[in-house]
């Protein structure tokens, strides 16, 4: 994940710039990013090969009727972060689970042309911009094709998180009835407002998986504090075991693992074999102290197969490679 290493430029020359005017802080650059860059690209058990996608355009209701999509089915919404894309990476690893296991639909938002700026804080700008034309996009869906929204599953990871709670925030037809947001991200977020970030408002039900949580200085990119109505910590949240010189700058300078390894996890997740059984838990110092042996009101099972309730804050341990369920 090369955007790990331009991160870190974009925020230390924004530090520096700072330093050097005394305190005053120039404006960000920015750029204002064009809708017709946002694709939405669908699967289904009638088209499930990584190149064989359907594009679906937004009001346009002859693409819709000959497509295959079917609202009579599950439907998931996949959005992918920064330097990332669609039709590629994990949203396509996703995807063919999902189909290997379920009768659905799988939509994947694909905004690269937009996330493949190197300027990261134009980036941050720019996703109102994508969540709301994606907003816009699932009530034409609705209007148009009998999508039920409050049925649909969003799942988006790092900066696609916060897209997510866009959506959630803006669709007209909803609420969204689940929003899984993966690892997401911090740079730029810690004081956002609510509306352009992800938040348990922002779907019938929100849960989170925090992977690479915590601050820069300790080599991490996601947000830290309870964000769902359920937050899992693998781990502890910040540092997966099993990522070469995990919590070092190596890690963010090569692959970012920690940080993908939230996605890797849900991905896991969807076939159900092996559950990632988490327990209540107030603190990681706390879980490894052997004091939440008890589930208390509850355990869960973190992933795809997650139950709804109870809500809280949960901890649990990973093996350091595929699979990476303990049961």
């Amino acid at each position: 994940m090369l955007y790990m290493i331009i991160l870190t430029l974009v925020l230390s020359v924004a530090r520096l710039t700072c330093s050097a005017n005394l305190g005053h802080v120039d404006p960000e650059p920015v750029f204002k990013a064009d809708m017709k860059d946002v694709r939405f690209l669908l699967w289904t058990r009638s088209n499930p090969d990584d190149a064989s996608y359907y594009e679906l355009l937004i009001n346009d209701t002859g693409s819709l009727a000959s497509s295959p999509f079917d609202p009579s089915r599950p439907t998931h919404l996949l959005i992918h972060g920064w330097m990332a894309r669609g039709h590629t990476g994990w949203p396509v690893n996703a995807k063919t689970e999902l189909l290997t296991h379920y009768d659905c639909n799988v939509i994947a938002v694909d905004w690269g042309t937009i996330s493949h700026h190197v300027n990261y804080p134009g980036v941050v700008h720019n996703l109102p911009l994508v969540g709301q034309h994606s907003a816009q996009f699932l009530d034409f869906l609705h209007v148009y094709g009998q999508l039920n929204v409050t049925a649909l599953h969003v799942t988006g990871h790092s900066l696609g998180a916060h897209v997510s709670g866009i959506i959630g925030f803006h669709v007209a037809h909803g609420p969204v009835g689940r929003i899984t947001g993966l690892d997401p991200a911090a740079p730029e977020f810690h004081s956002a407002e609510d509306e352009t970030k992800l938040d348990r408002s922002d779907a019938s039900f929100v849960e989170i998986i925090h992977s690479n949580a915590g601050s820069l200085l300790h080599f991490c990119v996601g947000l830290t504090g309870r964000l769902g109505h359920v937050d899992y910590y693998p781990n502890g949240g910040a540092h997966q075991p099993g990522c070469t010189a995990a919590g070092s700058w190596t890690e963010l300078l090569t692959a970012g693992c920690s940080h993908g390894r939230s996605y890797e996890y849900w991905i896991e997740s969807i076939n159900g074999n092996t559950p990632f059984k988490a327990r209540p838990c107030p603190d990681w110092d706390m879980y490894k102290a052997g004091e939440c042996d008890s589930c208390g009101e509850g355990c869960l099972n973190m992933g795809f197969h997650a139950s709804m309730e109870p809500h809280g804050t949960y901890y649990l341990e990973t093996s350091k490679e595929n699979p990476f369920a303990l049961g």
